[in-house]
């Protein structure tokens, strides 16, 4: 639950205005104002890289650093289900890092959001549901988008 309510506090802080839910890396924004729903994907900033932060990409290299020293369990299904909840710990300080640092231009941040909620979705699902793997999936697919549409100097997908 902690979770839960530290997402709702962290995006309120960081002035996320619309409600915002990643799938496959993509996200569903329901309107407020009951003119339904979208879909939001990530997307190059006319044809190029987001710029992010030296923030940004501290805490996406130790999130890099932190998955993929598990990875061959995860990958094997072997990760004992206690070991994913000290995992989502690690990614959820580096998440709340990002947040406590983030000064993006808002349609960069609007990006940032996408890849953001894809990894708490992680989170949560490392922590709470009886399939943890599933929730380290989301997290690595999330860092993958990341390094596809972020700039970050160096940048290795995990798993690759």
């Amino acid at each position: 639950m902690f979770i839960k309510k530290n997402l709702a506090s962290s995006l309120l802080a960081i002035g996320l205005s619309l409600g915002i839910s990643a799938g496959a890396i993509a996200a569903e924004s329901n309107s407020h104002d009951g003119h339904g729903a979208g879909t939001v994907e990530l997307s190059l900033n006319a044809g190029k890289k987001w710029q992010g932060s030296d923030e940004l990409r501290k805490a996406m290299s130790e999130i890099r650093v932190v998955m993929a020293s598990r990875l061959g369990e995860i990958h094997e299904n072997k990760l004992p289900a206690k070991e994913y909840k000290t995992l989502a710990a690690s990614v959820q300080g580096q998440v709340d890092y990002i947040i406590e640092h983030c000064d993006l231009p808002q349609a960069e941040d609007d990006q940032l959001h996408i890849v953001v909620d894809q990894i708490f979705q992680g989170i949560e699902e490392m922590e709470e549901s009886s399939t943890p793997r599933s929730g380290a999936v989301k997290i690595i697919q999330a860092h993958n988008a990341y390094g596809t549409y972020f700039e970050h100097q160096g940048w290795k997908a995990l798993g690759k």
